[in-house]
């Protein structure tokens, strides 16, 4: 089940900067020692560094900005909220959380309003980040025949949730957008993981958060950041919308630009929070 703060949490994540009310949010922090911690730890690091050393949440989000911050607890509360699996080759818990961390990052870059597909950016971050956890379920409740997936995906050189099909009759996107409807996450959230493989089978309403959420997973295969366990992402020219010439990201131009620049900033800045623990 989801704590209290969590739905709080995620109300933060999805509201706009400018709509964020900062003593809500440091009254959140403030009331959970774990992610106190943490955020301090992490406005201390070398990463964000400053002269003087950070001691309240406020300090913390002057120097990391509302918006990482945000970003950042939420992280930190899933990562703390689910269970350690028992790593198995090819699927280990530190490079899983690293290539959830960078899923997110990715699908945010993707709503950002000069890309003009309407979504929230809120929206394609929980999206990015949550989009793995029916593998993290996977590799805690049936790790046999999770390891077994992985291993026959490498073999054959195909996508892990078709062989996920094969072996466990569902899939990982499935049964993470269960998960996500059993936590009351807002469906454009647990459609768009539900179909992130498989955008042209969403619903309408839907397609749009999916296909993003596929081309942000494409992306970070290429970067090599993290681990889920798939070792054949699809091409990112050959995602829903990667082929589309009448968006601005099915532009071979814009695309290169894009996936240069997500590369950039999901391989540069890996050791921060993944790292933060």
């Amino acid at each position: 089940t989801l704590p209290d703060n969590g739905q709080k949490i995620i109300r933060m994540v999805r509201t706009p900067k400018d709509q964020i009310d900062i003593q809500e949010f440091v009254n959140l922090l403030e009331s959970d020692p774990g992610l106190f911690t943490r955020i301090l730890k992490l406005a201390n690091s070398p990463y964000y560094r400053g002269i003087n050393e950070v001691v309240s949440i406020r300090g913390a989000v002057t120097r990391i900005g509302l918006t990482d911050i945000v970003n950042t607890v939420s992280f930190y509360f899933f990562q703390k909220l689910l269970p350690r699996f028992p790593d198995v080759p090819g699927f280990t818990f530190d490079k899983y959380w690293e290539h959830s961390w960078a899923c997110a990052t990715a699908c945010r870059r993707l709503g950002h309003p000069n890309l003009e597909m309407g979504v929230l950016p809120g929206d394609l971050y929980m999206t990015g980040m949550l989009q793995g956890i029916g593998k993290l379920l996977m590799a805690i409740h049936f790790p046999e025949d999770f390891s077994k997936c992985v291993r026959l995906a490498a073999k054959k050189q195909t996508a892990l949730w078709r062989i996920e099909r094969v072996v466990f009759g569902t899939t990982d996107n499935i049964i993470a957008s269960k998960v996500l409807g059993v936590w009351h996450m807002p469906s454009q959230i647990s459609e768009a993981v539900a179909f992130c493989h498989a955008p042209a089978l969403s619903p309408p309403e839907h397609k749009t958060a999916a296909g993003l959420t596929q081309y942000a997973y494409a992306i970070v295969g290429e970067s090599g950041v993290g681990d889920s366990g798939d070792c054949k992402c699809t091409e990112v020219a050959k995602t829903y919308f990667g082929g589309n010439p009448k968006l601005k990201i099915g532009q071979p131009e814009t695309q290169e630009k894009l996936i240069a620049e997500i590369i950039e900033s999901v391989t540069q800045n890996k050791e921060e929070p993944p790292q933060a623990r």
